[in-house]
């Protein structure tokens, strides 16, 4: 991926070749994540961020407790990642930090309310999350060029 992002052109929002232009499609992230578009809705962010009620849910633990560690980091709240003992928060919280770290990494060891959201869209509500991805794909490789100001390295 280092290499492809060389080629990336942020006015064009492609990937520039010599003779021809590359852009991601949805049809395209389905196969990568294996989940097809057709079979459940997509993910789309409603303008409103989970509960921490859910949040201590979806890690098993109480309400109170989550309160204490959720964090305000740069105006995006989130919580620090933990260790957590059981099969089933493992399980929930190793997907939490797939979503957090792999699908939108913002922060580092921090998962924030959006990647939260997408994360319970998909496992309570059974929406993909492939339109977000490319979107964040696409936000990322825009950051990395402008932050950089000739090229994407991240």
């Amino acid at each position: 991926m280092s290499t492809l992002t060389q080629y990336y052109d942020p006015p064009l929002k492609c990937f520039t070749f010599q003779g021809f232009q590359l852009a991601p499609t949805l049809e395209e992230y389905e196969r990568l994540l294996g989940i097809p578009c057709d079979k459940s809705p997509p993910y789309l962010f409603k303008g409103h961020y989970p509960s921490w009620a859910s949040v201590a849910r979806l890690s098993k633990v109480s309400e109170s407790k989550v309160l204490k560690l959720k964090k305000n980091h740069n105006g995006v709240e989130g919580i620090l990642e933990a260790e957590e003992e059981g099969w089933l928060t493992f399980v929930d919280v190793y997907g939490l930090l797939v979503y957090g770290i792999m699908l939108f990494p913002q922060i580092e060891r921090y998962v924030d309310l959006t990647a939260i959201d997408a994360f319970l869209g998909k496992r309570d509500r059974g929406k993909h999350p492939i339109v977000v991805v490319l979107a964040n794909t696409y936000y990322t490789l825009d950051y990395c060029s402008k932050k950089n100001k000739k090229g994407s390295r991240c």
